[in-house]
């Protein structure tokens, strides 16, 4: 979370950082009010899952390119995000076959898509064109994990909200360079149910401790919280 202008702006990150901890939100929200800053300084494993992370992206990029000859559009986020999502929505409109780090912006939800991939469809079968675009993305993992999912229903909706019409399959390029898809339908109740229970904690309803889990290795306020335990 972070805020753009005067106002809040969230992504799944958050989403995913509240399933793993729901004292995480706690922590950053209190830090965008003016609370404890966040701190700065990521934990080793982060980094190299980051960068390994990187190199799997670009090697399905160059599979993209090369071995099935797409054309692929970058979209460049140094622009910032309102122009690179600007520039996300042409794209799209013109039919572009791959589309990479796309980003989506609606005001309050922000977001950043490895892939966005092309797909016809009969004209006239709904939508705002005759194709539609449907969203993948790159994890390290041998196994697709739940998080995954929910991070694939946040771009679809997205993408959902500028095609006019829902995406109706999802998928995820493992560390293998196995792909596995997943309809979208099939998880939106459970995504909207997770973004639903983000948007109660934001109030304040939900009251946390930070009981010790598998992600507090990755994350940044972990020296804090062992200090408070």
């Amino acid at each position: 979370m972070q805020l753009l202008g005067d106002a809040p702006a969230f992504s799944a990150t958050d989403l995913n950082n509240y399933l793993a901890c729901a004292h995480l939100t706690t922590l950053d929200l209190a830090a965008l009010r003016g609370g404890t800053p966040r701190p700065t300084l990521k934990p080793p494993q982060a980094e190299l899952l980051a960068r390994l992370g990187q190199q799997h992206e670009e090697r399905y990029l160059a599979y993209l390119r090369g071995e099935l000859g797409l054309q692929v559009e970058t979209i460049d986020g140094s622009l910032g995000y309102l122009a690179a999502a600007a520039a996300t929505e042409d794209a799209m409109r013109r039919g572009v076959p791959v589309i990479y780090q796309g980003t989506f912006f609606d005001g309050t939800w922000l977001g950043h898509a490895d892939f966005l991939r092309k797909k016809n469809h009969a004209p006239g079968t709904g939508g705002r064109w005759d194709w539609h675009y449907e969203v993948e993305d790159t994890k390290l993992a041998r196994h697709t994990e739940p998080y995954f999912l929910l991070q694939l229903c946040y771009y679809s909706e997205h993408v959902a909200r500028i095609q006019g019409i829902d995406p109706t399959w999802m998928r995820v390029v493992l560390g293998d360079g196995s792909t596995h898809e997943f309809r979208v339908e099939e998880f939106s109740a459970y995504f909207r149910s997770v973004k639903a229970h983000f948007l109660r904690a934001l109030g304040g309803a939900i009251a946390t401790y930070p009981e010790p889990n598998a992600h507090c290795v990755f994350c940044v306020w972990n020296p804090i919280c062992a200090g408070r335990r």
